[in-house]
């Protein structure tokens, strides 16, 4: 869907700039019932302290492909001291069925 979208990823030198983008907590508001994430957010950029909370409106039981949803997914701004951390983000879908290459 928006695999190395340029409107995604970093554009600005910090995430704190207003020309960064992040998933907004109510992008799947609208499409409870997707099926697949295959690649979605693949090549984009994310940040720590992220709030990762767009997937909580997908319905658990109707997703089942996560295939490479955040493959290749670049942190400028992770340290040890400050990690990316995708704490949960697909653990209330208990019909997942590609898991393939999802965090790469």
């Amino acid at each position: 869907m928006f695999n190395t979208c340029s409107s995604l990823t970093r554009v600005s030198k910090s995430s704190s700039s207003s020309d960064v983008y992040v998933i907004p907590p109510h992008f799947f508001e609208y499409a409870p019932n997707i099926t697949s994430l295959n690649g979605t957010f693949a090549n984009t950029s994310v940040y720590p302290n992220q709030v990762f909370t767009a997937f909580n409106y997908i319905s658990n039981n109707t997703l089942g492909n996560i295939s490479r949803v955040f493959a290749m997914v670049k942190a400028p701004e992770s340290t040890s001291a400050n990690p990316v951390v995708f704490n949960s983000v697909f653990q209330k879908f208990t019909n997942l069925t590609d898991i393939n290459s999802a965090f790469v």
